[in-house]
């Protein structure tokens, strides 16, 4: 009988754990906010240069995302179809996201040159990709 105690006690205690964990995740979610900031028109970014392979036959170097000098405002509407969906998705229903200088060099940090390049490029970003991007908003 005292086994069955502590047993039934352990199973409750983790439970409350787990609802504990997911009661934080949800509040996560819930609760984050959009900031979007007024900027110059978006034709003030600089595009990403294409790649180039030399003539010695080595490995092509990879294009280096645009680079802004200030924030740029991009109306949703402009963006690709799947990277609306992939916005949609994450909650995001704003008809303009402002990217500034520190939100390119955060995605950067946190999903590589090369695929901000893709991003940038017309590239869907996936789900956990939607999420970093996110948290560089945040910033």
């Amino acid at each position: 009988m005292r086994i069955l105690k502590i047993t039934l006690i352990a199973v409750v205690l983790i439970t409350f754990g787990i609802l504990v964990g997911i009661g934080f995740v949800w509040r996560e979610l819930a609760f984050t906010t959009h900031t979007i900031v007024p900027a110059p028109d978006a034709t003030d970014i600089t595009p990403a240069p294409a790649n180039q392979s030399s003539s010695t036959g080595s490995v092509p170097t990879p294009a280096k995302p645009a680079t802004l000098a200030e924030p740029v405002t991009v109306k949703t509407s402009d963006l690709p179809k799947a990277q609306r969906t992939v916005l949609e998705t994450l909650g995001m229903d704003d008809a303009s996201i402002t990217i500034t200088p520190q939100m390119v060099s955060c995605a950067i940090e946190g999903l590589g040159a090369a695929r901000v390049t893709e991003i940038q490029n017309g590239d869907a970003p996936s789900l956990a990709e939607g999420l970093t991007l996110i948290a560089c908003m945040k910033k």
